[in-house]
C-alpha cells in the first residue's frame, strides 16, 4: 500500500544534526515514518546560515530575504523573540508570509494532506486555493498571544474556521478552545507530543548517591520564563545545603542573568551552560537532582515530559500549561508564578528530603509511562487523524 503523503509545515526545524531548533517537529516526523505509514516532506523557512540537512528534497526551506537577514525563525525564541528584540524585524513580516504563501502553492499539489505547526502557519496554509486537507496543530505560545493579540486573535479564528482539525497539545488548551470556539468544537482535539525512548532508559538511582544536589533549567532564557525568580529563589538558600544549578539555554536575559548571580556573589554554584544539543539533553538530566521551570506561561512544556520521563522531580509554576502534569505532592511542586519565597521552600524541600523528591521522580516516570507519552504513539494518533479527515478507514 502506498504512503500517505503529508507536508508538514513549520516555522522551525533543525538546520543541521542537533540543532536547537525545533528539533521536537524532527522527532515526530520521523516517529511518522517509522510507522510505515506515511511520507512526510517539510516546509520551513530559511536561517542565517546555508543547510540542506538532513537531505536535499525531504525539507523545503523556503527564503525570505537576504540570508544575513533571515532572522525571524530557526533560533531560539522564535518569531515572538525576533520581533521583541528588534523592532525592524517587522520589515520581513510581510515577505516571510508571502514566500511561504508562495511555496505552499508550488508544492502543496504534490501531497495528499497539509499538516501545519502554529496558528501562523495554519493560517497561510488556509489562504492557498487548495483543496488538500489542512491540519493544524497550536503548540502554545499562539494561544496565549491570541489572549492579548488582535492580530493573533484573527489568525486563530481564521484557523479554527478553515482547518478540517485543530490539534491543541494540552487538555486545557483543548477545553479553553471549545469553549471559546464552541462552533468549531467537532474538529477541536488533544493529542500530546511524545518524548524519546532514552529518557525511559535513564537509570535514577546513581543521581540520588551524588552531591551536590543539582538543579536544572533547560530552556530559552527570555523574561517571561521566570529565570530571575529562581535565582532570587536560590539566593535564599545561599547558606543553607550543598547546591549548585545548572542554567542550560540561550537568550537576550543571559546578561541580567549572569549579573544576578555575580550581585548574590554564587558565581561558584551557577553555571551558565549554553545551548545544549538535544542529543545530550538525556544524558544532562540523568546528572541532575530536580528540574525546575519557573515560567510565568506555557503551552505543555517539552521539557517537563522529558523530565518527568527521565524520573526527575520538578518545580514548576501553577500555570494551566504546567497544572496538567504535575501532581504537586505527587509528583512534584508547583509554586505560584513570580513567588520567590515559595519557590525557595520547594526547592528546601529537595535539599531537605531527597528521598520525597526520589519518589517524585518515581511516580513522574509511571505517569508517563500509563499515558503511553513516546513519539511513536503520538504519530498513531495523528495517523488515525489524517485517515479519518481523508475518510480513508
Amino acid at each position: 500500500m502506498d504512503s500517505l503523503k503529508v507536508l508538514q509545515v513549520a516555522t522551525s526545524y533543525p538546520q543541521f544534526r542537533n540543532d536547537v531548533s525545533g528539533p521536537f517537529i524532527h522527532r515526530f516526523v520521523k516517529a511518522l515514518e517509522r510507522s510505515g505509514g506515511v511520507s512526510c516532506n517539510v516546509l520551513t523557512p530559511c536561517g542565517t546560515v546555508k543547510s540542506s540537512w538532513p537531505g536535499a528534497g525531504r525539507v523545503i526551506r523556503f527564503p525570505y530575504a537576504p540570508r544575513r537577514l533571515q532572522v525571524l525563525a530557526q533560533r531560539p525564541g522564535g518569531i515572538p523573540r525576533a520581533l521583541d528584540e528588534n523592532p525592524a524585524n517587522y520589515l520581513l513580516v510581510g515577505p516571510f508570509l508571502f514566500s511561504m504563501w508562495l511555496h505552499l502553492l508550488r508544492h502543496s499539489y504534490r501531497f495528499q494532506l497539509i499538516h501545519a505547526h502554529w496558528s501562523v502557519t495554519g493560517f497561510v496554509a488556509s489562504l492557498i486555493p487548495c483543496s488538500r486537507p489542512l491540519v493544524v496543530t497550536l503548540h502554545g505560545s499562539d494561544v496565549n498571544r491570541a489572549a492579548t493579540s488582535k492580530a493573533y486573535s484573527f489568525i486563530l479564528k481564521r484557523v479554527l474556521k478553515r482547518a478540517d482539525a485543530v490539534v491543541a497539545v494540552s487538555e486545557q488548551m483543548r477545553l479553553g478552545l471549545k469553549d471559546a470556539f464552541s462552533q468549531h468544537a467537532s474538529k477541536i482535539y488533544f493529542i500530546a507530543n511524545g518524548v524519546d525512548e532514552e529518557f525511559y532508559e535513564i537509570d535514577p538511582a546513581p543521581r540520588w548517591q551524588r552531591r551536590p544536589v543539582r538543579f536544572l533549567y533547560l530552556g530559552s532564557l527570555l523574561e517571561a520564563k521566570g529565570v530571575s525568580v529562581l535565582i532570587e529563589a536560590l539566593a535564599g538558600l545561599k547558606e543553607k545545603g550543598d547546591w549548585v544549578l545548572d542554567v542550560a539555554g540561550e537568550g537576550p536575559e543571559r546578561e541580567r542573568l549572569e549579573a544576578l548571580v555575580q550581585g548574590h556573589n554564587f558565581s561558584n554554584r551557577v553555571f551558565f551552560k549554553g545551548c545544549i544539543p538535544p542529543g545530550k539533553v538525556a544524558q544532562l538530566m540523568a546528572s541532575c537532582h530536580c528540574l525546575v521551570l519557573p515560567s510565568f506561561q506555557e503551552g505543555r512544556p517539552s521539557v517537563v515530559l522529558e523530565a518527568m520521563a527521565a524520573a526527575l522531580p520538578v518545580i514548576t509554576t501553577d500555570i494551566p500549561g504546567t497544572r496538567e502534569l504535575v501532581k504537586s505532592g505527587e509528583t512534584g511542586l508547583l509554586v505560584p508564578q513570580k513567588n520567590r519565597d515559595e519557590l525557595t521552600k520547594a526547592l528546601e524541600t529537595v535539599l531537605d528530603h531527597p528521598e520525597r523528591a526520589q519518589r517524585f521522580g518515581e511516580m513522574g516516570r509511571m505517569w508517563m509511562v500509563e499515558k503511553g507519552l513516546t513519539w511513536e504513539n503520538t504519530a498513531k494518533r495523528y495517523m488515525a487523524l489524517y485517515r479519518q479527515i481523508l475518510k480513508m478507514d
